[in-house]
């Protein structure tokens, strides 16, 4: 279980703190993600703000609508960091 907390500006009123919880799962077939969920957990914040959190992360737990930007955002960091350290490792 991962914990993050965000601070959101409102026009109208100060600055709001929610934080949230998930727990990341990732498949991956020869070195690549192919599927992806983030089952989120309990969310904290103001009513409004944490109403809109939960409406959106109860919705992402249900039909994954994150899976697919999840998988390729993973793919695209692993590549670029495999990358990079590939380069400093030949260097040596």
């Amino acid at each position: 279980m991962q914990q993050a907390t965000c601070t959101v500006d409102r026009d109208n009123d100060t600055p709001a703190d929610i934080s949230f919880e998930f727990s990341p799962k990732v498949k991956f077939e020869n070195g690549k993600a192919v599927k992806a969920s983030m089952n989120w957990g309990k969310v904290d914040g103001p009513k409004l703000i944490k109403g809109l959190m939960w409406t959106a992360t109860a919705t992402d737990n249900t039909v994954n609508v994150l899976g697919s930007m999840v998988v390729e955002d993973f793919n695209s960091f692993a590549a670029a960091t495999c990358d990079e350290l590939k380069e400093s490792w030949a260097a040596k």
